[in-house]
């Protein structure tokens, strides 16, 4: 009857707030990742062919881009990216001698949090 189905429906209502924080909240290092894909510019052929994070999500990208153009593009999109900070560019080399890509890699610490926006001139003519 009706209290049956009441317990039912309470049981339902006590998974659904259980699995809620799995739901509402990515781990931070999906986050991580999910600000990294957003740097790579949309149809370049700029690829990560290997990845190293570390528990304070400090790390480092092996990648290869089909052109130097393409790696700065990337380059200049972490040093942008409002939650990646101490972007450096390491070894680089041509992939091949016939090929203009290159093969290099970055290395970056994720920011989790908050993140202050940056002080306007406005801001600090006050």
């Amino acid at each position: 009857g009706i209290e049956a189905e009441a317990s039912r429906l309470q049981k339902i209502r006590e998974r659904r707030s259980a699995a809620a924080p799995w739901f509402s909240k990515r781990p931070a290092v999906l986050e991580c990742l999910l600000s990294l894909t957003r740097c790579f510019p949309e149809g370049d052929r700029t690829r990560v062919t290997g990845l190293r994070l570390d528990e304070k999500l400090s790390g480092s990208a092996q990648c290869r881009a089909p052109s130097r153009a393409s790696m700065m593009k990337l380059l200049e999109a972490m040093e942008q990216s409002p939650r990646l900070r101490d972007v450096q560019l390491g070894v680089m080399q041509r992939a091949a001698r016939e090929s203009a890509s290159v093969s290099f890699e970055l290395t970056f610490s994720y920011i989790e949090g908050p993140i202050a926006e940056p002080a306007t001139s406005a801001d600090r003519s006050e």
